[in-house]
C-alpha cells in the first residue's frame, strides 16, 4: 500500500535492492526483518534471489546474526517469509533455535506472528 497520489517508479525497488545486496553483510537483525517485511507488504516477487541472499547474509557470517534477533524481529521475519511464500526450513529452524532462549520475552503478538508463519509455511521442524 502506498500513500495516495505517490507511486514509486518501476525501477526504484530494484535499485534499492541492488544497493542493499552490495551492503548485505552490514545489515543487522532489525534491518533484515524490516527489509523482508517491506518486501512482503509490497507483494514482492523474488525473481532475483534477493530474499535467499538476505537469509544467507543473516547466517553465513563468522558469527551468525540470528542470535541478535529480538522477539519482534523473529515474528516479523517469519511473517514476511510466510507472506512471500519463501520456504526455507533450514533458515527457519536455525532462527527458531536461536530464538528459543528468548521465548519468555515474546509478546502475544510476537507469538501469534510466529505461530501463524510456521503454520502457513507448514513448518514442523522434525521432518525437514
Amino acid at each position: 500500500m502506498f500513500v495516495v497520489g505517490i507511486t514509486p517508479s518501476n525501477d526504484l525497488v530494484p535499485k534499492i535492492l541492488t544497493m542493499a545486496k552490495k551492503d548485505m553483510m552490514k545489515f543487522q537483525a532489525q534491518g533484515i526483518a524490516n527489509t523482508l517485511w517491506a518486501l512482503a507488504k509490497m507483494d514482492y516477487q523474488d525473481s532475483t534471489g534477493f530474499v535467499t541472499s538476505m537469509l544467507k547474509g543473516a547466517r553465513n557470517k563468522t558469527s551468525s546474526k540470528l542470535g541478535d534477533f529480538e522477539p519482534q524481529h523473529v515474528g516479523q521475519t517469519l511473517w514476511a517469509l510466510a507472506t512471500l511464500k519463501h520456504d526455507d526450513p533450514e533458515f527457519v529452524g536455525e532462527l527458531l533455535e536461536a530464538a528459543t532462549p528468548k521465548l519468555k520475552h515474546f509478546s502475544p503478538q510476537n507469538l501469534a506472528n510466529t505461530a501463524w508463519a510456521l503454520a502457513t509455511l507448514d513448518y514442523r521442524g522434525d521432518d525437514r
